[in-house]
């Protein structure tokens, strides 16, 4: 069983069973076809939801949905982080960063943060544009910004220090 808490405030208790699901404790029937790769056409109560999977990432445990074209992020926790969570060991595994570099040769296009900033695991640190794209570079772990080295307008190669942390 799961806690899922969808945009950070509608809580759900999900359960599955091979292809049956309950929610909050009741049975839910719906049918669930998968039509591309990362998208799903669902059924469910006479309505018709076209699901895409944006984004799965399996250490934080959240899923990040576009559901008939709106984004819906859903955060699940299990038993064993309840558990965890309750005697103070939820936060063991969390990372301590150093610095940040530049994955790959690009132009600043912004700088999101400066000196002195505190931020979580995936906060948005700037962005850098490479081969006509423009890359969001985030946060690899929770942290005080100690220095940003990166200007915006500014041309970096791969692996030049962007921002570091304090320690």
């Amino acid at each position: 069983m799961f806690d899922a808490q969808v945009n950070g405030q509608f809580d759900f208790q999900v359960s599955t069973s091979g292809a049956s699901f309950e929610l909050n404790g009741q049975p839910v029937e719906l049918d669930l076809t998968r039509s591309g790769h990362d998208s799903f056409h669902v059924l469910y109560q006479g309505y018709s939801y076209n699901l895409f999977l944006e984004d799965l990432n399996r250490e934080d445990k959240t899923v990040v949905f576009r559901i008939n074209g709106k984004r819906a992020e859903v955060k699940l926790t299990t038993e064993l982080d309840r558990m965890l969570k309750e005697l103070g060991m939820d936060n063991l595994g969390a990372q301590k960063a150093s610095s940040v570099k530049a994955p790959m040769p690009g132009l600043i296009h912004s700088v999101h943060v400066k000196a002195g900033d505190t931020v979580k695991k995936g906060d948005q640190l700037l962005i850098l544009e490479a081969m006509k794209m423009e890359n969001v570079i985030k946060s690899p772990a929770d942290g005080v910004i100690a220095k940003v080295s990166a200007v915006a307008g500014a041309t970096v190669d791969k692996g030049e220090l962007l921002v570091s942390f304090e320690k």
